[in-house]
């Protein structure tokens, strides 16, 4: 509910809008547009998830407390749900720009590509599951489900590059972080 909630919500107030944008974009001849729309969003939601999780990142252990435990947690039930609530917290921004790439997909009419990418999540899910529990007991079932979410957006990314022709990514990180050059 924690993790969910401010994530549901603006997933909403990201996805929704672009949706239709993005199949207005798919034909091959507006493709210079359609990846500025697709940088304009992942630019969108890296400033308002990245904030949103560095804050339920410092507040996971209190709001864990005044949510749940009232009567039903405990101390350690409170600091284990707080470490959950933490690694969720930072994975928030792949979250969602993994969704916003799986939409620029079906706008092009490929739903195979974000099927393919999800099964093989789904096998790295269970490895890194494995192994990260090992290391670092329930958290890891998180830190597992992050990790597979980085390796979808970087996957989906990297598709897009080489089917849309190319991003530019240097040229425009550069532009909206202030370092382009005079």
């Amino acid at each position: 509910m924690l993790f969910l909630t401010p994530l549901g919500i603006l997933s909403n107030v990201i996805l929704v809008p672009y949706m239709p944008i993005f199949a207005q974009l798919a034909a091959p001849e507006t493709w210079t547009d359609l990846k500025d729309r697709i940088r304009q969003s992942l630019v969108l939601t890296a400033m308002t998830m990245m904030p949103t999780g560095a804050l339920m990142s410092v507040l996971a252990l209190p709001a864990v407390r005044v949510v749940y435990k009232r009567g039903a947690f405990g101390e350690s039930a409170s600091q284990l749900v707080a470490s959950l609530l933490l690694v969720y917290s930072i994975g928030m921004f792949f979250y969602l720009g993994r969704d916003i790439l799986v939409r620029v997909f079906y706008a092009l009419g490929d739903g195979n590509t974000p099927l393919k990418i999800s099964l093989m999540g789904l096998f790295f899910n269970a490895v890194f599951c494995f192994f990260f529990t090992k290391s670092f007991g329930a958290a890891g079932l998180a830190m597992a489900t992050v990790a597979v979410q980085i390796l979808s957006m970087a996957a989906l990314i990297w598709i897009l590059n080489h089917r849309l022709r190319g991003f530019s990514w240097q040229a425009n990180w550069s532009t909206h972080l202030g370092l382009g050059s005079e």
